[in-house]
């Protein structure tokens, strides 16, 4: 009965599928070896399959304008030109991929822009650890040669990362690749800057940022981990030799003028020499009889007021009094703008320092001499534990410093309220309740963005400053005593004729020095939709907007965020780059535990597609990732072949990615990719089947849905194959990626080969039947459909 009920449920949708399959080729248009080609391997060997991807892409099938449906526009989110491949790129391309290819099925014509990211920290960095390594000395190359440096770096290995994408098998128009400091995107940046510039949306300033002392520079907040520590820890920090003590609570006395002490609990003990005050709370009993007095500074010896602030002091935390240091913590820095304080650097920006003594230190070598000094002059009063998180930069290793610095920034205000509303009222979709929220909340903040960079790598700000020639100033000195005046440009000449037209400068006088700065990369990939489009230069192509924006949850804000409101803002009709946002997870391991290489348990996709011994794992690109003890524990047999559909295979089942949807993250195990690489095997060893059962003459021909010849048997088998169809449609309408991969198994593995080709076996013998043509039919439509729809997710087997 329940057979019986199946056959009758899908009727209108098997007819559909008869239809549609039988009728896309003309009678008699597809041989033998045009349904199963003639040099079919006898084995499923991976590597050799992959050998296809060279003659796809040489025959252009990857380029847009090939289909004739709708306007289907995806852009890779641009690979850092330094990196190698991770298994964070390959879920991403694997998800893209797998939603461009289906475009293309169902007949659209999809443009896949590919790229890579100049990642400005991350190449200068590479660059002068190699040119060190040599025993070039970085500080007698100008910039010039520094840039000679890396761009010869960049043009002898930047495009390693693309040709590893490539073995990934992405469907990419390779013929539209762009680098985000070619000549259309340094248009499209220098234009944006100037014309937000002028709508007084960029501005320069002196706030605090998040100061990398090893690489100079300002880095953003996705370039920082943060480090919990529950106790005392010491800790190594790169560019210092000794170890570091965090989790501890330095308690020290300050002397009163009028007698007395007054106990401040610190963590940063070597910040006591710039501190400009003490800060009680006004309505703190223990202090009130020291309001407007002085204390002394127990390393200094200086003297500093006591003042009272109700936003920088909890009376419940610590002693309930606070240590005031306006350039080195931002609180601190806002008190000491209500206070009048002064403001006194004290790191420079090598993250040294100068002790009264005259002697220039490390500033973590500054805290130890620090806390010796305040023992063996009575005014160290103890250290306690206490739980803190350090911040680390991502990219040196060295600890975090907040730090007052001139920068550029952008207003932010009007651009996220406009990116808020625009959720609120649906016309820009993003997948899941919980990232609404999160946009809801990051942009709700209207933090202006830091968009400088004090670095030689990337796109120079076209600004530049007037250093003389101003009205009522003789020299340079004059101009240097009053606040600076900064002009823009696409070059120098536009930017003196600015500052001639606009601020009264001398054109015959008038000097301009450009800044040194750089903008961060997220301006320059934030605008990727319109410059990849044409834009300022030219008419915006059809590749603007985009269908829809797929990509890490994790840059959600850096990223997406930025990119809807910048390119909403600059295009001439106000057009957003997309209305839909599709999220992926996070890729941990197996334990659950965030990938790193600190960690040891970093996987290069790349080991498990073409298979690593034991020694390439330790000796080779994993073993900068993967520990040895890691190796022996979690992977004693290394790592066999896998290719490239097993791993796309297993992340698109795992992803979880759908348009309503989208998991926090997902734990990868190698396991999983071993069993998607079973599951490719069993699809080959079935077609290899249903080749061998047809015979040398046979023509496929249109079926027609109400033959009554077909058994009970083979009315079931189009039945399943028509719900496959149906529910896959489904499921890649909605981007349900990980619904529509675990859709194959079941049909292939169990319906189609355990049980329908199972019974053709047990059934050939029998001449009768065995020889109808339905069944031959029946046959390659089902692996025909089955393969139709697999290209998705294992592109190179579903191509026999």
């Amino acid at each position: 009965m329940r057979l019986r009920h199946a056959l009758c449920i899908g009727q209108q949708c098997r007819h559909a599928w008869i239809r549609s399959l039988s009728t896309s080729q003309p009678a008699g248009a597809l041989s033998k070896d045009r349904v199963f080609p003639s040099d079919f391997p006898p084995r499923f060997e991976p590597q050799s399959c992959e050998k296809l991807y060279e003659r796809w892409e040489a025959a252009g099938l990857f380029q847009s304008g090939r289909g004739g449906g709708s306007k289907y526009n995806m852009l890779l989110p641009p690979p850092n030109v330094t990196g190698r491949l991770h298994i964070g790129h390959a879920l991403t391309v694997s998800i893209q991929d797998a939603l461009c290819r289906w475009r293309r099925l169902t007949g659209d014509n999809v443009q896949f822009i590919p790229g890579t990211d100049h990642a400005g920290i991350a190449t200068q960095s590479k660059v002068e650890r190699l040119l060190k390594d040599q025993g070039v000395d970085l500080t007698t190359l100008s910039r010039e040669e520094k840039l000679d440096h890396v761009h010869k770096w960049k043009e002898e290995h930047g495009d390693v990362i693309v040709d590893q994408l490539r073995q990934l098998g992405v469907s990419s128009d390779w013929s539209q690749q762009f680098f985000t400091m070619d000549k259309q995107c340094v248009e499209a940046v220098n234009e944006a800057f100037i014309e937000l510039f002028k709508r007084g949306l960029i501005y320069r300033d002196v706030r605090f940022a998040s100061w990398c002392c090893r690489l100079k520079t300002v880095i953003s907040n996705i370039e920082i981990d943060e480090e919990h520590y529950d106790k005392p820890t010491e800790i190594s920090v790169a560019g210092y030799e000794g170890k570091v003590k965090v989790g501890v609570m330095h308690h020290v006395a300050y002397p009163l003028e009028s007698g007395g002490e007054l106990i401040v609990a610190t963590t940063r003990p070597e910040t006591i020499p710039a501190d400009a005050a003490l800060a009680v709370h006004p309505d703190d009993l223990r202090y009130r009889h020291v309001h407007g007095l002085n204390a002394f500074n127990p390393v200094t010896n200086k003297p500093i007021p006591i003042i009272c602030d109700t936003e920088l002091v909890d009376m419940d935390k610590g002693t309930g009094v606070v240590k005031v240091t306006p350039c080195h913590d931002a609180r601190d820095y806002e008190c000491g703008l209500r206070h009048g304080l002064p403001l006194d650097m004290l790191f420079d920006e090598d993250g040294y320092m100068r002790l009264t003594d005259g002697s220039v230190v490390h500033r973590f070598h500054a805290r130890d001499l620090i806390l010796e000094s305040l023992q063996s002059n009575g005014f160290y009063r103890g250290g306690v534990g206490h739980p803190m998180i350090v911040q680390r930069c991502s990219r040196s290793g060295d600890l975090v410093e907040p730090i007052l610095y001139p920068q550029w920034f952008m207003r932010m205000g009007d651009f996220c309220k406009n990116a808020v509303e625009a959720v609120e009222s649906g016309s820009l979709q993003i997948g899941s309740e919980l990232h609404q929220r999160v946009w809801k909340e990051w942009l709700g903040k209207e933090q202006d963005w830091c968009i400088s960079r004090q670095l030689y790598w990337g796109h120079r700000i076209p600004a530049w400053k007037v250093v003389e020639g101003l009205p009522g100033t003789s020299d340079a000195s004059d101009v240097s005593e009053m606040e600076d005046v900064w002009v823009v440009g696409r070059t120098e000449a536009e930017a003196k004729q600015q500052a001639v037209s606009e601020h009264g400068c001398d054109p015959n006088q008038v000097r301009l020095e450009q800044d040194n700065d750089v903008l961060d990369t997220w301006f320059s990939s934030g605008l990727l939709p319109l410059s990849q489009a044409g834009w300022p230069s030219k008419e915006l192509s059809d590749f603007y907007p985009l269908s829809v924006m797929e990509t890490g949850h994790d840059i959600l804000f850096f990223w997406v965020a930025r990119m809807y409101m910048m390119c909403t803002a600059l295009h001439p009709n106000n057009q957003p780059p997309f209305t839909k946002v599709l999220l992926h997870p996070l890729v941990k391991d197996a334990s659950g535990a965030k990938m790193s290489k600190s960690k040891g348990n970093v996987v290069d996709p790349l080991d498990l597609i073409n298979g690593a011994s034991y020694e390439k794992l330790l000796n080779e690109g994993g073993g900068a990732t993967l520990s040895s003890q890691k190796i022996k524990e979690t992977y004693p047999d290394a790592f066999p072949p896998c290719g490239a559909d097993a791993l796309r295979l297993c992340l698109a089942r795992e992803s979880g990615v759908s348009q309503e949807h989208c998991k926090a993250d997902f734990n990868f195990d190698i396991h999983d990719v071993y069993a998607a690489h079973g599951f490719c095997n069993k699809v080959w060893n079935g077609v290899r089947f249903a080749k061998m059962l047809l015979p040398a003459d046979f023509q496929p021909s249109p079926l027609q849905a109400n033959d009554k010849s077909y058994s009970l048997l083979e009315r079931w088998i189009m039945n399943k194959t028509a719900r496959l169809l149906v529910n896959y449609h489904t499921t890649m309408e909605k981007q349900s990626i990980s619904e529509a991969a675990a859709l194959l198994d079941p049909y292939f593995r169990d319906q189609l080969c355990s049980r329908y080709f199972e019974f053709v076996k047990v059934s050939s013998n029998v001449t009768e039947w065995y020889e109808q043509d339905a069944v031959h039919h029946l046959l390659v439509l089902a692996c025909r459909c089955s393969y139709k729809h697999e290209v998705f997710c294992m592109p190179y087997n579903s191509y026999w």
